[in-house]
């Protein structure tokens, strides 16, 4: 409990860090303008609702042998 009073103290009197316009572009990339569609590929079959490793359906949509 202290530990946390004295870290909270020092927060309150230590500057910030701000970073550098270049290294921001490095280590943060944007968001694209467009987005990016991504087709997920289906976990299970629609006749329940996780997947059953006893369903045929299941199997066969996940590609499992």
């Amino acid at each position: 409990m202290i530990q946390h009073i004295i870290n909270l103290i020092k927060g309150l009197f230590t500057p910030k860090k701000e970073i550098d316009p270049h290294e921001e572009l490095y280590l943060h990339t944007p968001e694209p303008e467009i987005p990016v569609h991504v087709e997920e590929k289906p976990e299970h079959c629609g006749s329940h609702l996780r997947y059953r490793k006893s369903c045929p359906d299941c199997i066969a949509i996940v590609g499992e042998k």
